[in-house]
This record gives C-alpha cells, structure tokens and sequence, in this order.
C-alpha cells in the first residue's frame, strides 16, 4: 500500500501523520525512521496492513516522498519538506518525542498529541510552508550525491 500526501502545506502534512498514527497505532513508532516488512524486518508487535512503521519523520517521507525507499535520510528530508530549522526538527523527530510503548494506542496517543502541540506552537510558519515537487526533487538529488533520481 504506497501512501501519498494531498496536502499542499507543512500543516497539512502534519494533520495527515497525526491521523495515519491514530487511525492505526502498529503503524507508529518514534524510536525508527521508517521499516517495512518487504525488506525483511521483523517487528515486536508485528506490522500493520499496510506493512510499514515509521516514526513522525519518516511518515513525513512517506507521504512526500515519490520513492520513501530512495531517500538515505528521512529525518533530513522531512525537516527540509516541513521548512524546519534543527531546533524544530529536534523538537518533532526526536525517539523520545512520544510516551509509551511503540506501537500501542497510548503511544500513538502521545505521538498525535505531541504533532498537535507542535502545530500550534508553530501555526502560521507551517501554514505558511508551501510543499512543493520542486523541493522534493532538489533534497533528493543533494541527499543522492547528485544521482539523477526524480522522488
């Protein structure tokens, strides 16, 4: 199952994460970037439908991102799609930006909560924040080391 943002703004992204975690709470881990059951990881808890279980930054990527695989460094890419300085990115990405167990309705609980706080900590500079294909292809050819892959 690929996922695919139809937010136009850094807010809009965000309200998406924060209803993937809550809609399905296996789907939600902040201590990992993003795995996938095709790649061959296993999961305490298990995998969701969907089969992948990422953390804020890497659910950013996953929506943003036209090939999530490809991409060498969510936390980057998310902090760059978002319009987030290291302070803010800190802030959002960080393992221990949610309570709980992984995995778990309460983590994911915290996990929403937290994305909410952020949200309106920073509104106007994330309403603000146009996502653009643009950018998506210029961080991946940066973050490739100049490889012509279109994300």
């Amino acid at each position: 199952m690929r996922f695919r943002t139809r937010a136009k703004t850094a807010y809009g992204v965000l309200s998406e994460v924060r209803r993937l975690i809550l809609d399905e709470p296996l789907r939600y881990d902040q201590t990992v970037l993003l795995v996938r059951r095709d790649e061959g990881y296993s999961r305490p808890m298990g995998f969701p439908k969907c089969g992948t279980v990422g953390c804020r930054a890497g659910w950013v990527t996953e929506l943003c991102a036209r090939y999530p695989e490809s991409v060498l460094d969510p936390w980057g890419f998310a902090m760059t799609i978002l319009g987030l300085d290291e302070w803010q990115a800190n802030e959002l990405f960080e393992s221990r930006a949610a309570t709980g167990y992984p995995q778990t309705p309460g983590h994911a609980r915290s996990g929403a909560a937290g994305i909410s706080e952020f949200m309106t900590k920073y509104n106007k500079q994330l309403r603000e924040t146009k996502i653009q294909t643009t950018l998506w292809r210029w961080y991946h050819l940066i973050s490739s080391g100049g490889r012509r892959r279109i994300v």
